[in-house]
């Protein structure tokens, strides 16, 4: 019997719902924290302004959710009405890297991350403040708990290593998509398929007549067939259409972890990375037409520094900040920065953690 996956995509209107979002948070801090548990309903963002307890937290309430430390995994959109709803710590993040130290239980075969990637963070009073993400898989709740370092420009602008500071404690902000308000939030199927598909990213154009999600497809979740899939909305995530392959490795080479970046002109890049039994590489495909073909692939620096392990790969969120593109690059036992300036046509080493 073949096993199906289901890969859904959770949308909120850009253009009506700042108002209902702001009406429909919830603060952990509200809440009993000794009791390390929670159970939260027809809520569309949980986050906390106080450190949590270095200790599992259960969240109860939920039959099918994403919970993800940061604001991702929804469409908001920012105004100056409800920013502070959303605000991050002061200044702006330009990278956060965490390592995730205790697991959260969760119900409904709940999963657990031990140690997360680093990531680009987001600054809500900067651009245009739309953060969109989608959820990765669905039938399980993901969550972390972080005890954490994070590398936090001071001036959210020079990148020497010098403007560079420990920031801790990373605060639980949790941005999630459940049991919803049916005027905020629909549910669309998007994929049906007896491979794996996982680790989606969505971006939508400058007026949204056309959004794109892309993902990984294998036969397992760890096998090393991996493509990096296509589709197209052209009526606000109704329905997706278009189908296609976006990217194939070469064989017994996997790639996954897609992430779309949107520039001003709308030209579209999707990094990803690429894993082999001995090799992980960073790449990204930049794309003039919004999707419709993607230039060959570009190999992102990192791995011929002294004493790295050689290895490469990347997930979250890209940020552009003054026309400048980061990316976070990892390995086992670093963290690295990488930049562009020419919209992701070459990029060049910028720090190391």
């Amino acid at each position: 019997m073949k096993t199906i996956t289901y890969t859904y995509i959770f949308l909120i209107s850009l253009f009506s719902c700042s108002e209902d979002i702001e009406n429909h948070r919830l603060d952990l801090s509200e809440k009993d924290i000794s009791t390390k548990s929670a159970t939260i309903d027809e809520v569309n963002i949980l986050y906390s302004t106080k450190p949590i307890a270095d200790e599992p937290i259960t969240v109860t309430g939920h039959t099918s959710a994403i919970i993800r430390e940061g604001m991702a995994n929804a469409i908001i959109n920012i105004t100056e009405e409800n920013k502070d709803a959303f605000k991050l710590d002061p200044g702006r993040y330009v990278v956060d890297f965490y390592r995730v130290t205790k697991n959260i239980t969760l119900p409904n075969g709940a999963y657990g991350l031990k140690q997360a990637s680093p990531d680009c963070g987001y600054d809500p009073y900067e651009g245009n403040g739309v953060i969109g993400y989608s959820p990765t898989q669905t039938g399980n709740i993901y969550s972390m708990q972080t005890n954490t370092t994070h590398f936090k420009s001071k001036d959210g602008v020079s990148l020497s290593k010098e403007t560079w500071r420990p920031h801790m404690p990373q605060y639980l902000k949790w941005v999630y998509a459940c049991r919803y308000n049916p005027n905020l939030i629909n549910r669309v199927d998007v994929i049906k398929s007896d491979k794996h598909v996982a680790f989606t990213t969505i971006a939508g154009n400058s007026n949204r007549s056309k959004i794109l999600i892309a993902y990984r497809e294998g036969n397992s979740h760890l096998s090393y067939d991996g493509k990096i899939i296509q589709l197209t909305s052209y009526d606000y995530g109704k329905t997706w259409k278009d189908k296609k392959v976006i990217y194939t490795p070469s064989p017994n080479t996997d790639a996954r972890d897609p992430q779309f970046l949107v520039l001003s002109d709308n030209t579209l890049i999707c990094r990803f990375f690429e894993r082999t039994a001995n090799k992980h590489t960073v790449k990204c495909i930049r794309s003039s037409d919004f999707g419709n073909t993607y230039q060959s692939p570009i190999t992102l620096p990192g791995s011929s520094a002294p004493n790295w392990t050689g290895d490469a790969a990347a997930r979250g969120n890209m940020l552009l900040l003054n026309g400048i593109i980061y990316s976070v690059s990892y390995d086992s036992v670093r963290a690295w920065l990488t930049k562009s300036t020419d919209s992701g046509n070459t990029w060049s080493l910028c720090i190391r953690a």
